[in-house]
């Protein structure tokens, strides 16, 4: 439990530096945007579908499914705008300052978009492994030990413009050196926020469905107005599901960022022999007091 309160302060802390700093805001309108842009994409073969087929078992499958790829599309988008916003919380970590237009306009600002992408598709197969492993064979020597600290790789790709490669023998070395101070998990921040995400968007998603069904009816022969009855679900659980989204990868974005400097902190003190510069940033400071 107190893990939770550490992760309820440190989020809390998060959201009211973003709205000090207005450029911190910045990943949620890229997120907002993009999932719009998103939920127009896949609203054409949801569409198709429910005006061709309608309503029979199989439409409904179909739209079920391309329902979850669009999910996970915004999933997928939120990633991959932590690559910019990682960029911007570090600079404020490190100077209290935002780094200027100029410097964070150098080269796309998401380069790494396929990095990213291929982690997130690797990482269910590799925590699978990793916490089969620790469940049933805790005393072999493991097969990804740096994966128990996964949370840095997308800060690495992006703070230190490394490829997928590079960020995990980047992060074993980390590990190999003891440069990480405490596991990740200590601070709740993952679950709390994945928590949150996924309530929101479960209500968003009953939400839509209920209006849909009042206002327009999805069984009608006409088939514009089964159209407006999709169009104004899924519109209603774009709100509720783009509001988790924004929730949960700024949450995750500052708290990963944290920690990365954090690393970065440890290893300047060693440097310079002082261990003093091996503090772990205000954000952090903050929640565990």
């Amino acid at each position: 439990m107190q893990r939770l309160k550490y992760a309820i302060r440190f989020i809390q802390a998060s959201f009211s530096l973003a709205i000090k700093k207005d450029q911190l805001q910045e990943q949620w309108l890229f997120i907002a945007v993009g999932n719009l842009l998103l939920l127009l994409i896949w609203f054409l073969p949801m569409g198709l579908t429910l005006w061709l087929i309608g309503i029979r078992p199989v439409g409904m499958l179909l739209i079920g499914l391309i329902g979850i790829f669009m999910l996970f599309s915004f999933y997928l988008w939120g990633e991959i705008t932590r690559e910019h916003a990682s960029k911007l919380m570090a600079g404020l970590l490190q100077t209290s300052e935002i780094p200027g237009e100029g410097e964070n306009k150098k080269g796309a600002l998401f380069d790494h978009w396929p990095d990213i992408f291929i982690w997130i598709m690797a990482k269910p197969v590799l925590g699978f492994q990793f916490n089969l492993q620790q469940l049933f064979f805790p005393d072999r020597q493991e097969k990804n030990p740096w994966f128990s600290s996964h949370n840095l790789i997308i800060p690495l790709i992006s703070l230190e413009n490394l490829s997928l490669k590079d960020a995990i023998s980047r992060l074993s070395e980390m590990m190999s050196n003891h440069m990480l101070q405490f596991t990740p998990g200590f601070i709740k921040v993952d679950l709390l926020s994945r928590i949150v995400h996924w309530v929101i968007s479960l209500l968003g998603i009953l939400t839509g469905i209920s209006v849909a069904l009042i206002v327009a009816d999805p069984f009608s022969t006409n088939p514009w107005q089964r159209l407006l009855s999709l169009g104004i679900g899924i519109l209603i659980a774009w709100l509720f599901v783009t509001s988790g989204t924004i929730f949960s990868a700024f949450a995750r974005n500052c708290y990963h960022t944290a920690l990365y400097q954090w690393v970065m902190n440890v290893q300047e003190a060693r440097g310079l022999g002082d261990p003093s510069r091996a503090v772990p940033p205000e954000l952090i400071r903050q929640s565990l007091e």
